[in-house]
């Protein structure tokens, strides 16, 4: 069965069609719409302190700044703040100049543990669309629960995974970025509880 999910802003409807329950999409290009809750990671802080890597894809993240639209992109990334997760990104710190990585690195990136609060949790994904090589995943009790993944495109748009099951429980996020191919990378931004 299919779940359409409607998200309203400035007039703008976007009706998306998603496979699974657990995962819902809402495709608000150029336009972030998040739910009124409490954020748990938005990397506004220009650093990954307490996070866990492995390989190399997110050695010089975050990134700082609309790369894509400064480099001439046609899709600008969306990222809410000025600093966002794009394993394709080269630019980490302000002063650094506009560059890239591409695809050849990859890696995984896990978050601290949060508690899981509300029906829902929302961010923004862009990047990579293959599912099994470039997503964002959703731990519980060291299982994954949801994950989600991009449009092969920079710009991130605003999904969010029903988590009434999981509520007070303890997660943790986890980026993976495990292709060097074309549209190998994630775009990954602005993790919000729905409720404090």
């Amino acid at each position: 069965s299919l779940i359409f999910t409607r998200s309203y802003r400035s007039a703008l409807l976007i009706t998306t069609p998603t496979p699974t329950p657990s995962l819902v999409k809402t495709s608000l290009y150029r336009l972030p719409c998040f739910p009124s809750g409490c954020v748990i990671f938005d990397f506004e802080n220009g650093n990954l302190q307490g996070w866990v890597k492995t390989g190399n894809a997110f050695n010089a993240q975050p990134t700082y700044g609309d790369n894509p639209t400064l480099r001439g992109y046609d899709h600008p990334a969306n990222q809410s703040g000025d600093w966002w997760i794009g394993t394709f990104e080269f630019r980490p710190n302000p002063s650094s100049p506009i560059g890239y990585q591409g695809d050849n690195p990859t890696g995984t990136l896990t978050s601290p543990q949060f508690t899981i609060k509300g029906s829902r949790i929302s961010f923004l994904i862009g990047g990579g669309c293959a599912m099994n090589t470039s997503r964002a995943e959703l731990l519980v009790n060291n299982a994954v629960v949801a994950k989600a993944t991009g449009l092969c495109e920079e710009t991130m748009n605003e999904q969010h995974w029903d988590v009434k099951e999981y509520g007070g429980k303890t997660a943790a996020l986890r980026l993976i970025d495990s292709s060097s191919d074309g549209w190998g990378h994630i775009n990954f931004d602005h993790l919000v509880n729905e409720s404090c």
